[in-house]
Parts: C-alpha cells; structure tokens; sequence
C-alpha cells in the first residue's frame, strides 16, 4: 500500500468508526421498540384491527417522506446532515407515544414520528455505501454492528419490561437516538455534488423517482422486495401479540427477538462463505428461506418450537437485505443513491408495511396467525420471478468482488 493510499484508508478509518456506533446505537433503539411497541398497543386495550391501523401509519408516510428525504439529502443538505436531523427528530418525538391512548392521538404520533425516523437506516445505508465504495463486504463488517446492536437491546429489553412497564421503551427509544445523533457529529460533511459521495457530478434530466422507476432492473427488484415486505410485516406485527396470547412472558418473547439477532449476527460475521454468488442469487436464495419459514410458522403448533424459527431470519432477512442495498446501489444513477435507497425502501418496506399491517390486522382477528403464514409462504415464492428477471450482464457483481 502507497502513502496515499494509506492516508485514505486513514482518512475513512474515523466517520467508519462512527457508522459502526451509530448502527450499534440506532438498532439498539430500533429493537427494543420494534419488539414492544405493538405490545403496547395491546397492553392499553387496542385490538388487533387497531393495532394494524396504528401500524400501518408509519409505512403509509414513508411512501412521501422516503423520497422527500432522498432528494433533500441528494440535492440540498447532503447525506450526513440530512441523518443528523433524521435522527435527531426521531429522538425528540418518540416520547408523545405516552400523551394519549386513544386510537387517533397514537395514529397522529406514529404519523408524525415516521415522517423522520424511517429514512434514518437507509440515510445511514447510502452514507456506509458512499464511504466503502460499494463494497458489500466492506457494507457487511459496518452493518453488523447494528445487530450487535439489536441483541443487546433485546437482552436488556426483555430483563428490564420485567420488571418495569413496557411503556418505558419509548424513552429507551429516545436515549439510544440522541447518543446515535451525537455519533453522527463525527461523521465529515458531504456536499450533495461531492464525488466522494455521489461517483459523479449530478446528471440533468427528470426527477429522481421517475428516473428510478424508468429502470427496469429497479422495478422489478422493488416488485419483488414488496412482496416479501408484506409477509415479513404481518410476521413482525403480530408475532409478539401471538406468544403472549399463547401464554409467553416478555422474556420468552425476548429469546425469540434474540434468536432472529443472533441468526442475522452468524450471516453478517459468515457472509464471506457466500464468495461467487451474485447479488439477484442471494436475493432468490432469502426470498426461498422467507418461504421456508413462513410455512414451518403455520404448520409448528408448539409455541416454543415456533419461536425456534427465529434463527432463519439471517438467511431469509438479512441475505435479502445485503444484496436488496448492493442491487440498489448498483441499479440507481451515480447522483441518486441516496434516493435510491430511501425509495425503494419506501415502496417496499413502506408500502409492504402497509398492506401488511391493514390486511394482516384484519386477517388477524378473523383466520388468526397460522392461516397468514399459509398466504405469506405462497406470497414469498411469488417474490421469485421477478428477480429471475433481472439484467445482470453490465457491471455484472458478485460479494467476490467485495472481499
């Protein structure tokens, strides 16, 4: 290695180390909420048609607030700044969750709320992606650090509701975030022209959503992660309400968080083994997993075999979500990927949230869970042919390549 380019690796060693304690950070706060909120909800007396509503208010305001954010952070403030604000915000606000029970009051607070913080994690996925290069390993090794992240929250999480009212987890929520804000302080100011973050200078041209969509490699890979979206959030909406309706403690439906976070550590700290596949393989590989689990899901009755489950989350969530960001990184133009990554998380997290909450709430209360994992095992093998479908021959990329 030459002098100069050990003053970059130097150079990128310091906002590196500050992604990897934001991820550690934001994904603490994101799993202790993600594991308890709807808990909550059941807690002060909202049914599940209730529970679908007031979580589907966040995806349904992603659709806007991805790509708002993408082309603010694209086009005006810059990626780091945009997060720092992002972050900040979702610290602030979290804490109104406690104001009222009402339906509508939460509803606004959720609305309100999600506005921010759902572009939080792929503002920080195009930012890690600008400083690796695009490397899904060098992505792998900063990214890991939010599941670390995920299984110490878990683990003080489950201790701690215990002991003390789950209502609690929003200022939990809202500590970790502020830490996480003061993280991204160490991270340097990119302007939105910067080569450094954008490979090129801005093209002129139509919008940032219409360009995207005019790919077709775009669309397909969105179609595809949408689907899989819709299963995953009927998963993550109810699974929790399902173990305690079963009878589970609050540690047990800790274990069963733990086991998907430790699963998805294996993946991120193994994902070498994966040498020679290309990004669409993997993509296939999760989505057949996300199968795979679903219909065990339906046809396990024991509660804690069902909870066994868990550890194909890296193999079903974790794989698609590498090679969903690389896929993106690669498919979107040079002076929108951060657009990319806010968008097509809005249209598939987003909008897969949606559908996945209302309907999954609904269905909830009439068929029960079982019966849903049936729908979402048939919904994942869907999600396949479109990614069949993708033109990989230009730039052509396997995490051979990153290694």
């Amino acid at each position: 290695m030459d002098n100069l380019d050990r003053v970059k690796v130097e150079a990128q060693e310091g906002p590196i180390r500050s992604l990897k304690v934001g991820y550690l950070l934001d994904l603490m706060a994101m799993f202790a909420f993600g594991a308890y909120f709807n808990i909550y909800l059941h807690r002060v007396g909202l049914t599940g048609k209730e529970i679908g509503f007031v979580a589907a208010c966040g995806p349904l305001v992603a659709l806007v607030s991805q790509p708002f954010w993408g082309h603010i952070a694209d086009n005006r403030w810059g990626r780091t700044r945009t997060l720092r604000i992002l972050v900040f915000m979702s610290a602030t606000l979290c804490p109104f969750f406690l104001v009222s029970s009402r339906v509508v009051i939460l509803m606004i607070v959720a609305t309100v709320i999600s506005f921010f913080s759902n572009s939080v994690v792929p503002m920080m996925d195009a930012v890690a992606m600008g400083f690796v290069g695009g490397s899904e390993g060098g992505f792998a090794k900063i990214r890991l650090w939010g599941t670390v992240g995920g299984i110490i929250s878990t683990l003080v999480a489950g201790a701690l509701f215990e002991r003390i009212d789950v209502g609690y987890v929003f200022y939990m929520y809202a500590g970790l975030m502020y830490l996480c804000w003061v993280s991204t302080h160490y991270l340097p100011h990119i302007s939105p022209a910067d080569p450094v973050a954008t490979g090129a200078p801005p093209s002129p041209g139509r919008g940032g959503l219409t360009r995207l969509l005019a790919n077709r490699n775009f669309r397909l890979l969105a179609l595809s992660a949408f689907f899989l979206q819709v299963t995953n959030n009927c998963h993550q909406s109810f699974f929790g309400v399902y173990l305690v309706e079963q009878g589970a403690t609050e540690s047990i439906i800790g274990i069963a968080w733990l086991l998907a976070l430790v699963s998805e550590l294996a993946f991120w700290l193994s994902y070498r083994f994966l040498a020679g596949f290309d990004a669409r393989t993997l993509y296939v590989i999760g989505a057949g997993f996300f199968s795979l689990r679903w219909l065990l899901n339906a046809t396990i009755s024991a509660p804690l075999a069902i909870v066994v489950t868990q550890m194909l989350t890296g193999l079903s969530l974790s794989i698609t979500y590498l090679s969903g960001v690389s896929l993106v990184d690669k498919f979107s133009p040079v002076d929108l990927r951060a657009t990319g990554q806010t968008i097509f998380t809005g249209l598939t997290i987003g909008g897969g949230a949606v559908v996945g909450s209302l309907v999954g709430g609904v269905l909830y209360d009439a068929v029960g869970l079982k019966k849903i994992y049936i729908g979402a095992a048939m919904l994942a093998l869907v999600a396949m042919p479109p990614l069949l479908r993708l033109q990989m021959e230009e730039g052509h990329r396997s995490l051979n390549r990153a290694m």
